[in-house]
């Protein structure tokens, strides 16, 4: 049993994949497999892939292409065989004392879930040798807490206060508890927030340390971003919102419900909407509407906030577009 499975979702990977791998292969902790999961890329990405010579990696394949990161990083849990998981994006850097630092942690707490509060994000195409060079701008939160034994409390300070990110990355996993609790990702947009949830609903058993190891890399062709799949995520909105009913139902509290679904909707509207104003306005305005429609009977007399929600964010995006071509 190797100590960390590394699980690394591929779809058209080529431009970046050689110094994401590179990143992970030169970790000061040694013992982890690197399990890759091409989800049918029509680039180069199975060429560079090959092209590292290290008995830890794993190529799988899908049969087809499943169209999402979450629905790949499930064949990849399937695959794994460490003591702990950790998720990388195909495009990020990570730093080299990060599986060392996060196992020790979690060897040491024996914690479901160790997660960080600091992080790097990087606009551009930086290298490895420019780890530290001063175009990365670290994130760091200013009062990461502990996390509480109440599930409400619990799941408001870390996914509502930002004490954490939902993004699977912050995270080094305990396996067998992401295993017994048959805990995975929805094949669609805003599947973290389904994933993160699960994970803090189901222990308090998580230790948050704060050491930045991660480098976020953002590009204008990530897939939350591609027009082709924009009106699925009006489908993923709405069944964000089913879950998240239904998995704080048996909290009795119908007001923190509404309150932590409304963050969420707010949260993920940029990876919902953000696809149609690559469009054009008429079309975003149809997608909010479209939204807005289907979940007035989910939320009922709460339907006007969450339509403030909503239509602040498009007035939001609008100003921004607006003030951008006038440059």
């Amino acid at each position: 049993m190797p100590k960390v499975s590394v699980i690394v979702p591929l779809y058209n990977s080529e431009r970046f994949l050689d110094v994401t791998l590179t990143s992970i292969l030169r970790q000061t902790l040694k013992d982890f497999e690197l399990i890759l999961v091409d989800d049918c890329s029509t680039d180069k990405t199975l060429e560079v892939a090959k092209s590292f010579r290290d008995d830890r990696i794993k190529i799988l394949q899908t049969e087809k292409n499943l169209g999402y990161p979450g629905a790949t990083r499930n064949v990849g849990i399937d695959a794994a065989t460490g003591e702990y998981i950790f998720f990388m994006d195909h495009d990020d850097i990570i730093l080299p004392q990060a599986f060392e630092s996060l196992v020790k942690v979690a060897d040491t707490s024996h914690a479901d879930a160790v997660t960080t509060t600091s992080w790097y994000i990087c606009p551009d195409f930086v290298d490895i040798s420019q780890a530290s060079n001063t175009k990365l701008s670290k994130v760091q939160l200013k009062f990461p807490a502990p996390v509480s034994e109440n599930v409400k409390v619990r799941l408001w300070n870390e996914m509502v206060l930002d004490g954490v990110h939902v993004a699977p990355w912050c995270y080094l996993y305990r396996r067998k508890f992401i295993v017994d609790n048959k805990i995975r990702f929805p094949a669609e947009v805003a599947e973290d927030v389904f994933f993160t949830v699960d994970v803090f609903y189901l222990t308090s058993n998580i230790v948050k340390v704060d050491f930045p190891f991660y480098i976020w890399r953002k590009f204008d062709s990530s897939a939350s971003h591609d027009v082709s799949r924009a009106y699925k995520n009006i489908q993923s909105m709405l069944n964000l919102c089913d879950y998240l009913v239904k998995k704080l139902e048996p909290l009795n509290d119908p007001l923190f419900t509404s309150e932590f679904i409304f963050y969420q909707i707010d949260g993920a509207m940029d990876s919902c909407l953000a696809p149609f104003f690559k469009i054009d306005d008429d079309t975003a305005m149809w997608a909010l509407n479209e939204i807005t429609r289907a979940i007035e009977p989910r939320f009922g007399e709460n339907t006007l906030f969450v339509r403030s929600i909503l239509h602040g964010y498009f007035q939001g995006r609008n100003a921004i577009n607006k003030l951008v071509s006038s440059e």
